[in-house]
């Protein structure tokens, strides 16, 4: 110690503690001053180390900065201190070196120890994106969600969240839970409406993708947009039965002024649910004589499933049957013809039919 060799002196101090341990007196005060001395070496040659880097730093000897870094950490520390010394690593690394990979492994190192270390967590973040190692970003986003205490950073966070599971994780179900959570926590906060309402269709849940079209239809400041988005929300409504308010969205969709092409269209939904109230012969006349001069898929697409609501309330199974087949031609998803051909087949006790119409489905669902 006199001398200033530190490393002798630890090594010294370390075999007198594997000396005092198979003793097997009153070694106890020996102890106890081995660890003093023990303590003010570690920290004599941390101060040492530090001193160097701040010298590397001034010389601008990065280099020699990362390695004195490196010494640091093999010495005594917290692991908030570790967290700290990873993460002044890995910016030199990172930002003065341009050494991704061990840029990488400080900052994970940092978080390992410190998962509190919001620049840590940050640093490693954006490097894990760039990597696209998206299960990762999800993680960390998740560690500062658990960190985050105000309502707008949790919500934003959240957000966040969302958009890895929809955009890279492909997770859909998660995309939707994150983006309520946002929602149910910040409801004037910044999840957007469409985002919810495109997902709610995509899952087939159409009672809840009509409520957010109509949210997100009073936040659209062009009136074109605003009546798609109502035509849309009227859709949603019509798939689940609720002409009522399919009506009332359509109404209000053509009569947008400046509604342009959507307008029209909803007018032209309006005009085909007038036809529901009439009798159902006649509307599957109207509606037949429609499919044969229609070219457009989604005019088709509508024009059928209004068929075949036709043909259930006429009481005429065997129509019903054909047009969801026809149906699930042009739109394999289709929840209500699938529901329609398995309700039929298994009436008729058609089993083989019925394993048919399952296997199909189970081939869509996959």
């Amino acid at each position: 110690e006199a001398t200033g060799d530190r490393a002798r002196a630890l090594a010294h101090v370390e075999a007198l503690e594997q000396a005092i341990e198979v003793d097997t007196g009153d070694a106890e005060e020996i102890a106890q001053t081995l660890a003093r001395l023990r303590q003010k070496l570690g920290a004599d040659e941390a101060q040492a180390v530090d001193e160097r880097v701040r010298a590397a730093q001034l010389e601008q000897d990065w280099e020699a900065c990362v390695e004195h870094m490196g010494h640091r950490l093999r010495l005594p520390a917290s692991p908030p201190e570790y967290a700290e010394l990873n993460y002044r690593r890995g910016r030199v690394y990172l930002d003065m070196l341009r050494r991704e990979p061990e840029a990488y492994r400080c900052m994970k190192d940092a978080v390992a120890h410190d998962p509190q270390h919001v620049d840590a967590a940050q640093a490693l973040r954006s490097i894990a994106m760039a990597r696209g190692e998206w299960s990762l970003v999800a993680d960390l986003l998740q560690r500062e969600l658990t960190a985050a205490t105000e309502v707008i950073e949790k919500s934003g966070l959240l957000v966040e969240l969302a958009l890895v599971h929809e955009e890279r994780l492909l997770d859909i179900e998660a995309a939707i839970g994150h983006y309520e959570q946002a929602l149910a926590l910040d409801p004037d906060g910044p999840v957007p409406p469409r985002a919810l309402a495109r997902l709610y269709a995509l899952t087939q849940r159409y009672a809840q993708a009509a409520l957010s079209e109509e949210q997100a239809a009073t936040l659209e400041k062009n009136a074109e947009t605003r009546a798609e988005r109502l035509r849309r929300a009227g859709e949603h409504h019509e798939r689940v039965g609720k002409v009522s308010e399919a009506r009332r969205l359509y109404e209000a969709a053509a009569e947008m002024p400046d509604g342009g092409a959507a307008a029209s269209a909803a007018m032209a939904k309006l005009s085909r649910l007038e036809h529901k109230d009439a009798d159902p012969r006649r509307v599957q006349r109207i509606l037949e004589s429609r499919l044969k001069a229609s070219h457009d898929p989604a005019e088709r697409l509508g024009d059928l499933r209004q068929l075949m609501a036709a043909a259930a309330a006429a009481g005429d199974e065997d129509r019903v049957d054909s047009v969801a087949a026809g149906l699930l031609k042009v739109d394999p998803t289709d929840v209500s013809a699938f529901q329609a051909r398995r309700r039929i087949a298994a009436a008729r006790e058609a089993w083989s039919e019925l394993a048919a119409i399952y296997r199909a489905r189970a081939s869509v669902v996959t």
